[in-house]
C-alpha cells in the first residue's frame, strides 16, 4: 500500500514539474514572432492605404492611416526588443542576426512612416514641395526596409531547419 502511495506521489510530482518547466529561449521568441509579423503586416497595409490616400489628395485619411501604421510598427518594435530578453540562452547566433535585421527593418519602416506623416501635413498645408520631399524620403526609407526584409528572408530560406 505504501509503495502505491509513494508511486502516485512521485508520478504526480513528475507531472507537476514537467508542466512547470520554463520554455527555452527559442520557444519564447517563437511565441512572440506571430504577433510581430501581424503588427508588421498591419503596419504595411495602413502605410499603403496612406499612400493611396495621398495620391487621391485625401490628406486627412492619409494622416489617419499613417498614424495607424506607425502604431503597428511601434508595437512590433517593442515586441522585437522584448525578444532580446532571451538572447542569453539562445545558442543559435543566426537567430540573433535575424532578429537584429528585423529590428533594423522595423526602424526603417517607422522612419518611413514618420516621413509620410510629415508629408501629409505639408500636403494638407498646400506645401507641395515639402510634401514631395517628405514623400521621397518616406519612399527611400521604405525601399531600404524592404532590402533588409529580403536579407531576413534569405536567412530563413538558407536555414529551413532553423525556421518553421
Amino acid at each position: 500500500m505504501n509503495n502505491k502511495l509513494i508511486f502516485c506521489i512521485v508520478l504526480l510530482g513528475t507531472i507537476f514539474v514537467s508542466g512547470c518547466i520554463l520554455n527555452s529561449p527559442l520557444e519564447n521568441i517563437n511565441d512572440i514572432m506571430p504577433e510581430i509579423d501581424k503588427d508588421i503586416a498591419s503596419g504595411e497595409n495602413y502605410y499603403n492605404e496612406a499612400v493611396i490616400a495621398i495620391n487621391s489628395k485625401n490628406y486627412v485619411d492619409a494622416d489617419t492611416k499613417a498614424n495607424l501604421a506607425l502604431k503597428k510598427f511601434n508595437s512590433a518594435h517593442e515586441k522585437v526588443l522584448k525578444t532580446s530578453d532571451y538572447y542569453d540562452g539562445l545558442n543559435q547566433t543566426i537567430f540573433i542576426d535575424y532578429l537584429n535585421l528585423l529590428l533594423e527593418e522595423i526602424e526603417l519602416k517607422q522612419n518611413a512612416t514618420n516621413y509620410l506623416v510629415l508629408a501629409t501635413k505639408k500636403y494638407n498645408e498646400n506645401n507641395i514641395t515639402a510634401g514631395n520631399s517628405y514623400s521621397q524620403q518616406a519612399n527611400s526609407k521604405m525601399n531600404a526596409a524592404f532590402e533588409i526584409q529580403n536579407q531576413r528572408m534569405s536567412i530563413v530560406k538558407n536555414n529551413p531547419d532553423l525556421f518553421y
